[in-house]
């Protein structure tokens, strides 16, 4: 049943995930990141905090030239703090430093880059141009978007960040 195959998800991506970063991909010059809000029914959130939201951000690298996904990171909001970790976890998995890292204008961005990759470019690309663009990270969020829409919203924080590593 699907309840069955939900348990398998929760109970085995950690053991999947640890599998999986033994892997380095080949990764190109030029990186992507945004972050997209992800809606949850609103009975449990992570903190006892009750967020008026009811939802987190999911936060997102991709590298643009193998379409690779660096990370997703399911944060509380679209701070500083919930940057650093983010970058923190793209850090200690792939040592690889980009030359050009593109992202909108979350200010967040501008200090995780200061600190974690100083010697990269960062475009920041708040309107729509032909070149360079958001397509590649924004067809990323509509991918997650249409699935968690379909899955009818998550109740809880963990299951859904699990999702996200499995996905």
């Amino acid at each position: 049943s699907h309840t069955t195959i939900y348990h398998w998800i929760q109970t085995y991506v950690a053991i999947i995930k640890k599998y999986v970063d033994q892997f380095k991909p080949r990764l190109s010059c030029v990186w992507q990141a945004d972050e997209t809000f992800i809606s949850f029914k609103g009975k449990k959130e992570h903190t006892k905090l009750v967020l008026p939201q009811k939802g987190h951000y999911c936060w997102i690298m991709i590298d643009t030239g193998s379409r690779f996904v660096l990370n997703m990171h399911l944060g509380q909001d679209k701070s500083l703090e919930e940057g650093m970790e983010f970058f923190e976890k793209i850090k200690d998995i792939y040592p690889d430093i980009p030359e050009v890292v593109c992202t909108d204008g979350n200010i967040s961005y501008q200090t995780c880059m200061k600190r974690f990759y100083p010697d990269a470019k960062h475009v920041l690309l708040r309107l729509i141009t032909l070149k360079p663009n958001t397509s590649v990270i924004e067809r990323m969020n509509g991918t997650v978007k249409n699935r968690t829409k379909t899955m009818r919203c998550f109740d809880e924080f963990i299951p859904c960040q699990n999702w996200l590593t499995l996905f």
